[in-house]
């Protein structure tokens, strides 16, 4: 199996937050099919923090984005990203085959156990 896929990045499940306004956050999750989507993406002037995942949704890298500075909790949304509900449904339509998804993000939000 690795002999065909040789040279060639795997999919990944990039989730992004957003700034939309103040105080609004959003969620957005994308295919990443190589290291460039990635990087663009990431570096977009509106995105706080990101995540990304395998198709089986471990979570593989994370960071800050350009726009972390403008946010509030940035440190605990980044922490807890992974394991709140909206982003498990972005994760679970991203699964089942949409290309990119979007969700507003409520601040007061739980994480799941």
């Amino acid at each position: 199996m690795g002999l065909f896929s040789f040279g060639r990045r795997r999919e990944t499940f990039l989730t992004l937050i957003t700034l939309e306004g103040p105080g609004r956050l959003r969620i957005n999750g994308l295919r990443a099919k190589d290291e460039k989507s990635k990087k663009v993406a990431i570096a977009h002037e509106r995105t706080v923090c990101w995540v990304e995942f395998s198709s089986a949704g471990a979570m593989l890298d994370k960071g800050l984005g350009r726009a972390s500075g403008q946010a509030t909790e940035v440190d605990r949304l980044l922490r807890d990203l992974p394991t709140m509900p909206t982003c498990r449904g972005v994760l679970d339509r991203l699964r089942e085959g949409q290309e990119s998804v979007g969700k507003w993000l409520q601040l007061g939000e739980p994480a799941s156990r």
